[in-house]
């Protein structure tokens, strides 16, 4: 509804126009137009409640907001079918990248692809371990996995340590397909929260007094493209972002089309930036504040002192690429959460995997449909293996 404007009964005005027809308050037209310019110009200082008397031409026009267009369209696609390509892809991954078990001796076990399955499965669809069997049994008519576990062997599978190095070149794998459309790569870390809490003492006049919640810290690395998790490193939660910088990163970046790596402050050092370098990638870390630009045996660390300090906007802007890796973390929490059901740590570890294994198979689903993308695991693992080499 328009405000009314000047003592003079029934001028009504609405909003955002310069010039515009009046109408009396039940929004009849009248016959003549008012020059909105002219109108504010007439109000006097009591009209306006004490406020100053502006002309529109000092105001200034409100700064606007990039956006970012969405395909809504593929989007929905990708969406709509989700669930079935999930299922499909993570079979096709399992079969090409994981090697049938050797026969032995005694009661047959699980095979290493069905293991995986079953406790993709129960993070994807964030069930109970009970529910979760209950799942598995349609998934075994549909041929999906060969035998059903029972909900106790399912959380057995996520103690077995011999999974995490598979979960780890399972996420690899699932990443490669998206290599050519990485060219910024982002490392940070992220916490992953349990069900239970460890005691912790203050000693403050001699008392003993609080508790804190125990959670797991996850380090990744991630392309700022189509937010997919190129590796994932666990560990405790006091464990430093600069010490577990070469674990995360390795060599990885080499097989994507990367020329930049972006990190926040918590990874500014020499020895860091040293080895960004070898990998053949420009590094974009802020320095601290009261670091200085000698060398101490690094002459790349001066050379980018100088260049934060003399083109700082444009190193700030290619730094906050670096935004990335907190929405591909704020992704995968909101779809299959930010705590951890197990207790033990090899268990924590292999849930928080599976996580970003499921998340990548995600991001792969969407990109199918927005950008096109040809997933072809058979050549993936080929590349994998050669990265082995």
């Amino acid at each position: 509804m328009g405000k009314e404007i000047g003592k003079e009964p029934g001028i009504w005005l609405g909003k955002n126009q310069s010039r515009m027809e009046l109408g009396d308050c039940w929004g009849n037209p009248l016959d003549r137009t008012v020059d909105i310019r002219k109108l504010l110009g007439s109000i006097t200082p009591n009209e306006t409640d004490g406020r100053k008397q502006s002309n529109l031409e000092d105001f200034k026009s409100p700064s606007i907001k990039k956006k970012y267009t969405q395909n809504w369209s593929a989007y929905d696609k990708a969406k709509t079918n989700q669930d079935i390509l999930f299922k499909s892809l993570l079979q096709e991954l399992l079969f090409l990248a994981i090697e049938e078990d050797k026969p032995r001796r005694g009661r047959k076990a699980y095979s290493t692809r069905n293991r995986i399955f079953c406790m993709a499965v129960k993070v994807f669809y964030r069930s109970d371990l009970r529910k979760c069997q209950s799942m598995l049994k349609e998934f075994k008519r549909l041929n999906y996995i060969q035998k059903v576990p029972c909900f106790k062997s399912i959380d057995n599978f996520f103690n077995d340590e011999r999974l995490s190095k598979i979960l780890d070149d399972l996420i690899f794998i699932t990443a490669l397909p998206l290599a050519s459309l990485e060219t910024t790569g982002a490392i940070d870390s992220t916490g992953f929260a349990l069900r239970r809490f460890e005691q912790w003492s203050t000693y403050k006049w001699g008392k003993h007094s609080g508790k804190e919640r125990l959670w797991r810290k996850a380090h990744a690395i991630l392309g700022c493209t189509t937010n997919i998790f190129l590796g994932v490193t666990m560990t405790k939660k006091n464990v430093a972002d600069c010490k577990m910088f070469e674990d995360v990163v390795g060599n990885k970046p080499k097989y994507f089309a990367m020329d930049n790596l972006v990190a926040d402050r918590a990874y500014s050092s020499r020895k860091i930036v040293e080895f960004i370098n070898n990998l053949g990638l420009q590094s974009y870390i802020p320095f601290k504040k009261h670091v200085t630009g000698k060398a101490r045996g690094s002459m790349l660390w001066t050379q980018l002192f100088l260049k934060f300090t003399n083109q700082k906007e444009e190193y700030m802007r290619k730094y906050h690429r670096r935004s990335n890796v907190e929405t591909g973390f704020h992704m995968l929490k909101t779809r299959f959460g930010d705590h951890l059901m197990t207790k033990t740590f090899t268990a924590n570890t292999n849930e928080v995997k599976i996580k970003f294994l499921c998340h990548n198979i995600c991001v792969l689903i969407q990109e199918i449909f927005e950008r096109d993308v040809d997933v072809d695991f058979f050549a993936c693992v080929k590349k994998m293996a050669v990265c082995k080499l």
